[in-house]
């Protein structure tokens, strides 16, 4: 890609590839301040809600008034239905495999539209540089990429603390860009490696241009990288593969420094500036969190001047808790840190949940967090192992965090929280933070579910959970406990896990407790005083003395989750009951529009990519959108003027992804036509504009399909309940992670 030898000929339109370097950003910039607007409107929304929820005259507090409220709950539910669907390979061997949910599909379908546009626009003119014309574009656009890369993979993220959103639910992004890069990359060189073919000058090439191995050997580590980020391969050795993907990252840097031209190279110092303001933020957390020069006296244990006390006791098979004492940072409940404990991992540092909800000043335990972490290999194991042979003993560990960015819980009418495994330890301190509220919020329910193939998995979570949801009923909220052991014998008799009575669940959490250190003060809900020296008597004490029947459900099987979510969140998967005929003439008239609409925006993309081939890229998301509205209408039209009952209707939800697969696609057609330079004047020949012409025309065909699916979307039943329904309940759904080093927090890992 050096440009040095090279005369700038207006041929090769290198101030075009400028062009796109900078607008690329500028886009990117554009998107976050979208995102940091969307933020700032949610956050003071859940301001004006919690106002609301404060005034007992209102009776749903959390229902949108108003119509700009009502508009923007619409929006959000619209935009979260389309997000939330995902076909799943259920597979043994190739559920890694499974695709991203319907949401990252399109957004990284409209990244793609960006990038395939910068990568084709007005350079497949067929002239004496049309290969090298190809190249360097593709050149550019693949460095471009490359700070976003960077920028993606940092856990101190700019990108996320802008949006709200956590670090490692962008690295699905991060790989994908890369993906992404790769090919652009690949395209660059794939072009001028065949123009030197052609014109016999390849071996001349790379005697006298050094650039050329160096960009070769950097495509090289990119694909690399590539490959071993791929879910299996990266799993076999986790530790190793992050060590080696830092190392290839770096060296990729220096190779890109010798490869790429003076004028280029702003592109890979913002890339450089990004990975050293994340080690260099990190180091900083580090520092302040675990190095203390003058430790107070008054703590639990006494605090230490360098790291934490670190305490692990074994309370299953498999499951060690670690109790990480006198941390001196607040928490929220499902932030997670990262743990390095040298002594069993000099080079590693694991993120795992905090599995406990934050204590506030005032109360009776000490500022210190527990991690849940089940034994699968590498550290969790040797963890697992050293508590069970030395289960007195203590660890000096080193914390880094909090990180992530969870909801703001207290908003919701209704939490219904689903973990499997330790995939609880992010939803039991949800229900330990409602129930240590000290403030009044909107929660009115609370549906808890745990699942684990042996009860040994989640007694413990069990335990924590019994104990939160009475102190929860004690504030007058609705809670249920489901506990599914899918791999209970059958033949089992009476339940797995017993209530307790009030005086045993107070003392069963004792043991999990701090014990203050000989001459301080005594601390962590014990039979003394706490840090404030508050008698055991104060209020500070957990109240238990509401009777609590039915608390806990337990199943020996697969739960049936749909059956256990209460209304109205189940009404979306009600089929509709048969409209009278009148109103299912109309509703196939409205259908029947709709899809001559569709086929009128079908026949006119059609003739444009009959009379101009070259537009057939552009057009193809629009044609295939417009094709999935008309099989939907059609099966719609059947269903509601059939007399005999023989053509089902579809089910609600199922209708509603069908319009909304449609619309997402028929939007991305629309992007995709606009950018590609739609514009009419005079001085263009008559073949030009009557190309353009049936374009535009196309082009509003087009779009006079969006409306018609957005309507179906918004008048079905399950978008009325649905638009207010989103609004008041949260549905957060956590899964064990197979030790793929990210812990137990249970993200994307494809």
């Amino acid at each position: 890609m050096d440009m040095g030898h090279m005369h700038h000929d207006t041929s090769l339109r290198m101030e075009v590839n400028y062009a796109f370097a900078r607008g690329y950003w500028y886009t990117i910039a554009g998107v976050v301040g979208a995102l940091l607007t969307i933020r700032g409107i949610n956050h003071l929304e859940a301001r004006q809600r919690l106002k609301a929820c404060r005034d007992p005259s209102i009776d749903h507090p959390t229902r949108p008034r108003g119509p700009f409220t009502q508009a923007w709950a619409t929006a959000t539910a619209i935009i979260r239905e389309m997000g939330h669907p995902q076909y799943y390979i259920p597979i043994k061997g190739l559920r890694w495999a499974t695709p991203l949910p319907l949401g990252r599909i399109i957004v990284l379908a409209c990244y793609w539209v960006v990038i395939v546009y910068m990568m084709s626009w007005q350079v497949s003119k067929n002239d004496v540089y049309y290969w090298e014309r190809i190249g360097y574009r593709n050149a550019w656009v693949t460095l471009m990429q490359f700070p976003l890369v960077y920028l993606l993979s940092t856990k101190v993220n700019v990108i996320g603390f802008l949006t709200g959103s956590s670090h490692e639910r962008l690295n699905w992004l991060h790989r994908w860009v890369a993906r992404t890069m790769f090919v652009t990359a690949t395209v660059h060189g794939f072009h001028f490696w065949t123009m030197w073919v052609r014109a016999e000058f390849l071996d001349y090439a790379l005697e006298i241009m050094p650039l050329v191995k160096y960009g070769l050997a950097a495509w090289a580590i990119l694909l690399w990288n590539v490959v071993t980020g791929i879910v299996p391969i990266r799993r076999l050795s986790y530790e190793v593969w992050v060590a080696q993907h830092v190392l290839t990252s770096i060296v990729m840097l220096w190779l890109l420094y010798r490869h790429i031209p003076a004028n280029a190279r702003w592109l890979l110092w913002m890339s450089i500036s990004f990975l050293v303001f994340d080690r260099a933020m990190r180091w900083i957390l580090l520092l302040w969190q675990n190095v203390r020069l003058r430790p107070q006296g008054t703590a639990c244990q006494g605090m230490k001047h360098l790291g934490h006390r670190v305490a692990a006791r074994v309370v299953g098979p498999a499951t060690t808790v670690i109790t990480i004492k006198d941390v001196h940072f607040k928490w929220k409940a499902g932030e997670h840190i990262y743990l390095w404990v040298p002594r069993l991992g000099p080079f590693e540092a694991h993120p795992y949940t905090i599995a406990c909800a934050h204590k506030l000043e005032g109360t009776c335990c000490c500022n210190s967090i527990q991690l849940v972490v089940r034994a699968h290999a590498g550290f969790s194991k040797r963890i697992h192992e050293y508590a069970t042979k030395n289960s007195a003993s203590e660890l000096t560990g080193f914390v880094s965090g909090p990180y992530g960015v969870p909801p703001q819980w207290n908003i919701y009418e209704t939490l219904v929280l689903i973990g499997a495994s330790t995939g609880a330890s992010f939803v039991i301190p949800i229900l330990e933070s409602i129930a240590a509220a000290q403030k009044s919020n909107c929660t009115r329910r609370v549906d808890v579910i745990l699942t684990a193939r042996t009860a040994q998995e989640i007694k413990y979570y069990v335990e924590r959970a019994e104990e939160a949801g009475r102190m929860v009923r004690a504030k007058g909220i609705a809670v249920s406990i489901h506990v599914a052991v899918t791999g209970a014998d059958n033949k089992t008799e009476g339940p797995i896990f017993v209530s307790r009575p009030e005086s045993e669940s107070s003392r069963s959490s004792d043991s999990d407790d701090i014990q203050p250190a000989k001459g301080s003060t005594g601390c962590c809900c014990s039979k003394g005083t706490d840090e404030k020296g508050c008698p055991s008597d104060s209020p500070c004490r957990v109240e238990k003395a509401v009777s609590v029947p039915e608390l806990i459900r337990e199943y020996t099987c697969r739960p049936d989750i749909e059956a256990m979510i209460p209304m109205p969140s189940r009404r979306r998967y009600h089929y509709q009951a048969r409209p009278s005929r009148p109103y299912a003439l109309a509703q196939a008239g409205v259908r029947l529009l709709a899809w001559i609409t569709s086929l009128a925006a079908i026949l006119l993309l059609a003739y444009v990519c009959k009379e101009w081939s070259s537009k057939s890229q552009v057009i193809i998301a629009g044609a295939v959108g417009c094709a999935i509205a008309m099989l939907n209408d059609s099966w719609e039209i059947l269903a509601v003027t059939d007399t005999s009952f023989t053509v089902p209707r579809l089910v609600t939800s199922r209708k509603v992804l069908h319009d909304l697969f449609a619309l997402a696609l028929c939007v991305g057609g629309i992007i995709m036509m606009w950018v590609s330079n739609i514009n009419i004047n005079s001085d263009k020949h008559p073949g030009q504009r009557r190309q353009e012409l049936w374009l535009m025309a196309a082009l509003w065909a087009l779009i006079a399909v969006v409306p018609q699916e957005t309507g179906f979307i918004q008048s079905s039943p399950a978008r009325r309940s649905d638009s207010r329904f989103e609004q008041r309940t949260t549905i957060e759904l956590h899964y064990e992670d197979d030790n793929d080093g990210n812990g137990d927090l249970g993200y994307d890992s494809t």
